[in-house]
């Protein structure tokens, strides 16, 4: 098993990236616990505020980017994925969900819309 600690760009929907140190590969941090809890805890959020969206998997799912020892330096001004970066993300997200949800609405209702 690969345990180098190596740092990764983590970024939900179209968030701010944000930094995370990892001990393993990228497809470990995927399936890690800490992950999967990430996922939950913003998933379950915006199922609380809006129960019916369809858009939960494309928000709430990480895009997860390794970045190379000597490009580590480069990211050393990002914000880390912690605990305060996770409540800023569930308002994030909330937002795009929103967004999405709005635009529906407004493409159902465009002019001539019920025409088939």
């Amino acid at each position: 098993m690969d345990t180098k600690q190596r740092l990764y760009i983590v970024r939900f929907g179209n968030s701010a990236a944000y930094r995370l140190e990892f001990s393993g590969t990228k497809e470990a941090l995927e399936a890690s616990p800490r992950m999967k809890e990430v996922e939950d805890t913003l998933a379950e959020y915006l199922k609380s505020k809006i129960p019916v969206c369809n858009h939960v998997k494309r928000l709430t799912t990480p895009v997860i980017h390794e970045v190379e020892s000597e490009d580590a330096p480069k990211y050393a001004g990002y914000r880390e994925l912690d605990a305060e970066a996770i409540e800023a993300l569930k308002h994030v997200v909330l937002t795009e969900a929103r967004n999405y949800q709005d635009q529906k609405e407004l493409d159902r209702n465009a002019l001539f819309a019920d025409i088939s």
